[in-house]
């Protein structure tokens, strides 16, 4: 989205992520390297977005969903 200047010239990552969520029907989801799994809880991760975190929770593997318990920042 940033480099399609979708999101504007100059929009940060968090300002991407929300335009993405919100104005295109889009989720929060974790990128760990490879892998994307989606949030169960799509209220909490707001504050969060476009940022590092660490998440904790609970992954089901069929369908790589992560329960979130807690998010925080990552230092």
């Amino acid at each position: 989205m940033m480099k399609s200047g979708l999101a504007g010239a100059n929009s940060t990552e968090k300002e991407c992520t929300l335009l993405c969520v919100k104005k295109m029907a889009g989720s929060y989801v974790l990128l760990v390297k490879n892998d994307v799994y989606k949030l169960d809880d799509q209220t909490l991760p707001e504050q969060f977005a476009g940022e590092r975190v660490k998440v904790t929770g609970t992954t089901d593997g069929k369908t790589e969903m992560v329960y979130v318990i807690k998010i925080e920042r990552e230092k």
